[in-house]
């Protein structure tokens, strides 16, 4: 036994772990997405999805989905909405404590997590968080539908590209 793991067991030294990789990964996220970018720029028809990320309005996006909630409460709605990255709720995962940390806060306190339909089908960790985190409000995509179409008609359909573009300038 190394000292690293002196009195934790493999879930809580592996949650540490995670926990660290997590932000490491997003820090290298936000340095990669430049070139990042300008690849997707040059492939726009080849490579679109709602899994981009990028920054905008300063503000880090795990996903186009993200962002379309975002624009439009801010576009639309007038209404503040926070990235949240200080909340995280913990909830078991086959034994292990795992911490969930969803993707928004409104200035009342509520946490959402945005999700693509597709995604929830084969990923169990999205099925324990909604059955675990009962206080998250989970949004998929066909929830947030007015959303994306209000950003592809104004932005274009690759909507994510042209606003993380927007953020370089």
């Amino acid at each position: 036994m190394n000292i690293y793991n002196k009195g934790k067991s493999i879930c809580q030294h592996t949650n540490a772990t995670n926990v660290i990789n997590h932000f490491i990964e997003n820090h290298a996220k936000e340095k990669m997405s430049v070139a990042r970018l300008a690849y997707l720029g040059k492939n726009i028809n080849k490579s679109w999805s709602y899994g981009h990320s990028g920054k905008y309005d300063s503000i880090w996006f795990d996903s186009a989905l993200e962002l379309a909630y975002y624009v439009y409460h801010k576009e639309v709605l007038n209404t503040t909405i926070f990235r949240n990255r200080t909340t995280a709720l913990p909830y078991d995962y086959k034994g292990c404590t795992k911490h969930f940390v969803p993707d928004f806060i409104d200035d009342n306190g509520t946490l959402y997590e945005i999700k693509d339909t597709l995604k929830c089908d084969y990923d169990d960790k999205t099925s324990y968080k909604m059955e675990q985190c009962s206080d998250v409000v989970f949004l998929f995509k066909k929830d947030i539908k007015d959303y994306i179409d209000y950003c592809v008609d104004k932005y274009g359909k690759a909507y994510h590209i042209t606003l993380y573009e927007k953020e370089k300038h």
